[in-house]
């Protein structure tokens, strides 16, 4: 499922869910709306994502978005050309995580959460801040 959040200052929280059993149903979701749905939010996170990792990275990085994901299966037979900066196959976790990094080192990050098992967040680095303001006198 998708679930997205928006805030605007001042104004409450509103929410919209898109439910797997939305996305199976009779009637299809409309590409249209999801994107612009997902072009209109501050950030974008994914926790186990599935095959929508690097997707959601992606997206994150062609919009300037901040993101989180915690990227779980490699699905390396449904991405074949995933190849590292090296010219490897991306087949296990580590070169996964290492792969969305390399989208852009200056721009991305990595940590690891307290809990067992695939754990690591691949998240937006901030952006640089250009001081235009004069020194204090």
């Amino acid at each position: 499922s998708i679930e997205v959040h928006t805030q605007h200052r001042g104004a409450s929280s509103a929410s919209r869910c898109i439910t797997s059993s939305q996305a199976s149903g009779v009637a299809p979701l409309d590409a249209a709306d999801v994107f612009t749905t997902l072009a209109d939010c501050s950030a974008v996170v994914g926790m186990h994502p599935d095959g929508a990792t690097e997707a959601i990275v992606d997206f994150a990085l062609a919009t300037d978005k901040i993101f989180a994901v915690v990227p779980c299966c490699v699905y390396s037979a449904f991405f074949p050309r995933r190849r590292g900066c090296d010219g490897r196959p991306v087949t296990s976790y580590d070169a996964f995580v290492k792969y969305l990094v390399e989208k852009a080192p200056d721009r991305i990050g990595v940590a690891t959460l307290p809990f067992e098992g695939k754990n690591k967040v691949v998240y937006s680095l901030p952006a640089p801040q250009t001081c235009l303001c004069l020194p204090c006198s």
